[in-house]
């Protein structure tokens, strides 16, 4: 697919197949250039560099990619294209929202695991969306001894009763808030064949990453340690992370979204036409602060 002009120019490609399982939303498969993109396209060809529009600024909204890809790719395992797989946000929340906008029209459901940040249903209404709830299930002696949060489970013969053909996404927070679990390698294998098996995308709700712990000495590593979903199912995770909470500045308003640059590319667009672009000056601040913090 050929990039399309446009204000994240690497991410912008044929948005009608994104990919053999999922289907961007109708609201962003349409190619259609505004002023900023054309303005931006135009200013790429100049022989002055920089090039400087006075009346709005130059969009850097996949500049400060490059500053976070080393730490990135290390989380990843795997080297990411600053250009087509990360996505700058105005904060984490702002990504979850592109994310939704980007692939859920009316009446489409999405999976809400309970407890929940409560953003997430405001942000799947805001498209149409239809929430459909299911709790993780406490351990039965939780209210009788102190228990470890990884003994709250998702139950997945409940979860194969609430979907339908209409459910699109399934939203999953790990490290989990408030219950503090980390959803263990099997866990997330078994979530994301389910989502794989139904044609769902998996949104990985990240942000609390960095708050996880890991006992170098455990012996069952494997198990235990944080395990990123996309590491698992690339072809269908997004996943969303929170500079913001990583360096306790929620207020700078800087998130991030990471995916393939086919799943990436209609988040772009709805991400394009909210919010335009993430504050260049807290991306900047934020890509110090993980140049420093390494």
């Amino acid at each position: 697919m050929s990039p399309l002009q446009g204000p994240t120019q690497g991410l912008f490609y044929d948005l009608r197949h994104v990919s053999a399982t999922v289907r961007a939303a109708g609201r962003v498969s349409e190619r259609k250039d505004d002023i900023w993109s054309i303005v931006n396209a135009a200013a790429s060809q100049s022989p002055f560099d920089p090039m400087v529009n006075l009346g709005q600024g130059f969009l850097a909204v996949q500049g400060c990619g490059r500053y976070w890809q080393p730490r990135f790719s290390s989380d990843f395992g795997r080297q990411l294209d600053a250009e087509s797989e990360i996505l700058v946000t105005t904060g984490a929340n702002e990504g979850f929202l592109s994310a939704i906008m980007a692939y859920i029209e009316p009446g489409d459901e999405v999976v809400v695991i309970e407890p929940h940040f409560d953003q997430f249903v405001r942000n799947i209404n805001m498209a149409g969306g239809i929430p459909k709830f299911i709790s993780l299930k406490p351990p039965s002696q939780a209210t009788s001894y102190s228990t470890s949060a990884a003994d709250w489970v998702l139950d997945l013969d409940e979860l194969e009763r609430i979907v339908t053909n209409k459910t699109r996404m399934l939203i999953l927070n790990t490290p989990h808030n408030p219950t503090g679990k980390l959803f263990s390698r099997s866990e997330i294998l078994a979530i994301g064949n389910f989502c794989k098996a139904h044609s769902m995308l998996l949104l990985s709700d990240e942000v609390y990453f960095r708050l996880s712990f890991f006992d170098g000495q455990d012996s069952n590593a494997a198990e235990t340690r944080f395990t990123h979903p996309r590491t698992l199912f690339p072809e269908l995770t997004l996943t969303i992370g929170s500079a913001g909470k990583d360096f306790a500045a929620t207020g700078w308003r800087v998130g991030f979204v990471i995916g393939s640059p086919e799943l990436l590319a209609p988040v772009a667009r709805a991400h394009s036409h909210i919010c335009f672009a993430a504050p260049s000056a807290a991306q900047e601040a934020m890509a110090t602060g993980y140049e420093l913090a390494d």
